[in-house]
């Protein structure tokens, strides 16, 4: 059995999700080198909407992954 067409390489995707997320958690949280980030809520939204559109990715690359799996049997 074979990693499928992306070597089920789908978590990478998850893992941008999840930075993401890590961005707007830590927003306006001082770092341990003293920095903060001030992003905009605006910016903050379009993150949120970046993570749910990550996280469809993710979905669709593993089906691709289970597809490619049926298909060569």
């Amino acid at each position: 059995m074979s990693g499928g067409h992306f070597n089920y390489d789908q978590y990478k995707i998850g893992m941008i999700a999840d930075d993401i997320q890590l961005l707007i958690d830590n927003n306006h949280v001082e770092n341990e080198w003293g920095y903060t980030t001030n992003y905009s809520e605006e910016t903050i939204a379009e993150f949120r909407k970046a993570i749910v559109l990550l996280r469809e990715a993710q979905v669709y690359a593993r089906s691709e992954e289970h597809t490619s799996e049926l298909q060569s049997h």
